[in-house]
């Protein structure tokens, strides 16, 4: 191999070096709050669809996407931000969900807390 060649290769060890860090795995909370998160900006975007693909298979089962959407009021939620994520095993998660909407003209601040299931090597929302 000629000096162009071995300066090639030199150079894609560097940039590996540098630049070719593996991902470190997402913690179960951490996995929990973005898909809880997913969850609620399409509520308050009002994509009832995306909200209803982050239900649990058995939730979906248990409710057909009409049914759920005749149930979601839209523009209700103003803004909404995972507060707190608390995995009671590798399969369950409690989230709490700090929500705002209006209520007689005024800004309301609540909790809303939800359980997530693991199923099929993905979290979902256990009910909506």
């Amino acid at each position: 191999m000629g000096r162009l060649g071995w300066a090639s290769v030199g150079v894609l060890i560097l940039a590996c070096v540098t630049g070719c860090v593996t991902a470190t795995p997402q913690s179960i909370e951490e996995q929990v709050r973005q898909r809880a998160q997913e969850r609620w900006d399409a509520l308050v975007a009002g994509n009832v669809e995306r909200a209803y693909a982050l239900l649990s298979p058995g939730a979906r089962q248990a409710r057909s996407l009409p049914a759920y959407r005749a149930m979601i009021k839209t523009g209700f939620w103003k803004r909404a931000v995972v507060d707190r994520v608390e995995c009671q095993s590798s399969e369950t998660c409690k989230v709490m969900v700090m929500v705002e909407y209006v209520y007689r003209g005024t800004l309301i601040s609540s909790p809303i807390f939800e359980d997530w299931v693991l199923a099929d090597q993905r979290w979902w929302a256990a009910a909506g």
